[in-house]
């Protein structure tokens, strides 16, 4: 996994996406490292930057985008205050 980020760092983009929640890395389209993951494969993002050349980016990983977007929607729906019939 190493070899595959610093590959892309050095081909592609140069820019690594963090879920701004949970600071997960994101390593390719479909699949994001978990912070702990990271660190022990030696992937955190201050050794990206130091060392691949990398800037950082913020996103959301699917799971942390999935509760932002419910917690959104539950903010979006109308107030209907309590009807008082005296």
């Amino acid at each position: 996994m190493k070899k595959k980020l610093e590959k892309l760092a050095m081909e592609k983009e140069r820019i690594i996406t963090v879920c701004c929640e949970c600071r997960a890395i994101k390593v390719d389209s479909d699949n994001w490292l978990n912070e702990s993951q990271a660190h022990k494969a030696g992937l955190h993002k201050n050794y990206l930057e130091l060392h691949t050349r990398m800037n950082n980016s913020h996103g959301y990983c699917p799971p942390c985008a999935d509760t932002v977007m419910d917690a959104l929607k539950r903010l979006s729906k109308p107030y209907h205050p309590p009807t008082y019939h005296g």
